[in-house]
C-alpha cells in the first residue's frame, strides 16, 4: 500500500472517530436542552394552572427566551454537524478515488 493511501486511511479513521464523538456530544447537548425545556414548560404549565400572581408574565417570557435560545443552539450544532458530515463524505470520496487509482495502477 502506498504511504499516501495509508495516510488517507488513518485520516479517515480519525475523522470517523471525531465525527462519532461530535454526534454523541450533539445528542447529549440536545437531550440536555430538551430536558431543560421540558422542565421549564412543566413549571410554566404549573404557574399557569395556579392562581395569577406577580411574576407570571416574567416567567412566561423567560421560558419563551429559553426556548428560543435552545432552538438557536440546536440550529448552530446542526450546521456544525452537517459541515463535518460533508467533510467526511469528501474524505471518503478521496479515499475511494485513491483506492480505484491504486487498483488501476496494479492492473
Amino acid at each position: 500500500a502506498s504511504p499516501m493511501l495509508d495516510a488517507m486511511d488513518l485520516e479517515l479513521q480519525s475523522h470517523l472517530v471525531q465525527q462519532g464523538r461530535l454526534l454523541q456530544h450533539v445528542k447529549l447537548e440536545h437531550s440536555s436542552m430538551q430536558r431543560l425545556l421540558d422542565e421549564d414548560q412543566a413549571r410554566l404549565h404549573a404557574e399557569i394552572a395556579s392562581p395569577p400572581r406577580e411574576g407570571q408574565e416574567a416567567c412566561a417570557e423567560e421560558v419563551a427566551q429559553q426556548e428560543e435560545a435552545a432552538q438557536q443552539n440546536d440550529n448552530v450544532e446542526a450546521k456544525a454537524f452537517e459541515a463535518e458530515r460533508q467533510r467526511s463524505q469528501g474524505l471518503e470520496k478521496q479515499l475511494a478515488d485513491a483506492v480505484a487509482e491504486r487498483d488501476d495502477a496494479r492492473g
